[in-house]
């Protein structure tokens, strides 16, 4: 029988081994992104080419001498190279307990030609070019009257997208625009006022920026599903289902084919010619002179890309083409992939993400980027976020992780 010395030391070492194991694993979890909940991505030029910028929420690990059975987030710009899917910078922006004002106010504005500007619990820009960051201490030496008059909600913030400008409303009830080069903040109008249209046309206008702001910001890859790839005054050409094709056939005037969601749907493309007309109180209107199938392929769910805050497609030179987003079957395990097609429908290159899950696309002109998770077999676990990036010129594929 042990001494009661012996019996006083297996006991302690009973207890601090599970606690010491405990603590070490928990100060070795990895960072875990939450992209889904994270402001949209984008992409820009920088240095040694172009990079994609993701605003991310992560789980961030204990801290020594904090509450360990509450979970710390904060959020991070993190940096890619298209070319590779690489990760290539991280910039610690806030750490933060309570992870709900971070979902709520995580929000990207836009890049006024030197800095990408975004707000997390306050607002940060950030430089491509030299990979620095901006703060409100920085603007506030410029601007002394700032002093105390920022407000803590990303509502008050935007770019405005004619001047390339961050405009802001401060405590006072003033609107400011910031000079990208001097950081100096000029008096502008409200921001309401900004944006008041004059006439319905106008309104028009205003009011389709704001629909395809507000569907990229929101509907995730959905956002990008469009039938139209050129509409030139009397000939439409994009995709259409046969049931779609046939409502165009039917309608007594022309309109332009919303294309809806249904993971039913096969389509091809279509050339649509239009001729004038005019309806029962003379009003000018398009109606159907002829129709008829282009191209070789079809495409189960198939939509032409759209570019990001934008009605029209991502439109692709030499030679001219479009890229098709359509899906390699029509149930969940269907995965996401892209086909290039040439100016009349045929495709060049198709590519398999592999990817089932993808809640954010980024389509430019020369790679289009995509996250998401690579489909799970019966009794796996959901597989980590990865980032594949595909260069258009000729669907070269990359796959890294994306955390």
């Amino acid at each position: 029988m042990p001494s009661p010395r012996k019996a006083g030391l297996l006991t302690a070492a009973f207890v601090a081994i599970p606690i010491a194991v405990y603590v070490g694993v928990e100060y070795l979890l990895p960072v875990t992104p939450d992209i889904e909940r994270a402001a949209p991505s984008v992409l820009l030029p920088g240095p040694g080419g172009e990079r994609l910028y993701s605003l991310l929420i992560v789980q961030r690990r204990p801290q020594a001498g904090r509450n360990r059975s509450r979970r710390t987030h904060g959020v991070d710009l993190v940096v890619h190279d298209p070319a590779t899917a690489k990760e290539v910078g991280r910039h610690p922006l806030v750490h933060r307990e309570d992870e709900l004002p971070l979902r709520n106010e995580s929000d990207v504005f836009g890049f006024d030609g030197r800095r990408l500007w975004s707000f997390v619990d306050r607002l940060y820009g950030f430089e491509p070019v030299g990979e620095t960051l901006t703060s409100i201490d920085q603007i506030t030496a410029v601007n002394p009257f700032l002093s105390e008059q920022w407000l803590p909600e990303h509502k008050h913030y935007q770019l405005n997208e004619e001047s390339k400008r961050l405009t802001f409303r401060t405590a006072d009830g003033r609107t400011w625009a910031l000079d990208p080069a001097t950081l100096k903040a000029m008096a502008t109008e409200p921001l309401e006022q900004q944006r008041r249209p004059k006439d319905m046309k106008e309104y028009g206008v205003l009011q389709r920026t704001y629909d395809e702001r507000y569907d990229v910001q929101h509907n995730g890859v959905k956002a990008y599903w469009r039938p139209r790839a050129r509409f030139d005054q009397r000939e439409w050409f994009g995709l259409l289902s046969d049931e779609e094709a046939r409502k165009i056939r039917d309608a007594k005037n022309w309109e332009e084919p919303r294309q809806g969601y249904q993971e039913t749907d096969v389509r091809r493309f279509w050339l649509v010619r239009l001729k004038p007309t005019v309806d029962a109180w003379n009003e000018p209107r398009l109606t159907l002179d002829t129709m008829q199938p282009a191209g070789s392929g079809t495409y189960i769910q198939g939509g032409v890309v759209r570019r990001p805050f934008s009605d029209g497609p991502v439109a692709l030179a030499n030679p001219p083409g479009y890229l098709v987003l359509h899906r390699s079957r029509i149930d969940k395990e269907g995965t996401l992939l892209f086909t290039r097609v040439d100016a009349a429908g045929n495709p060049v290159w198709s590519v398999d993400t592999r990817l089932v899950s993808v809640p954010q696309i980024v389509p430019a002109e020369r790679f289009v980027a995509v996250i998401g998770r690579p489909l799970a077999k019966a009794g796996e676990r959901e597989h980590p976020y990865r980032l594949v990036s595909v260069r258009t010129a000729d669907g070269a594929r990359f796959d890294e992780p994306f955390r």
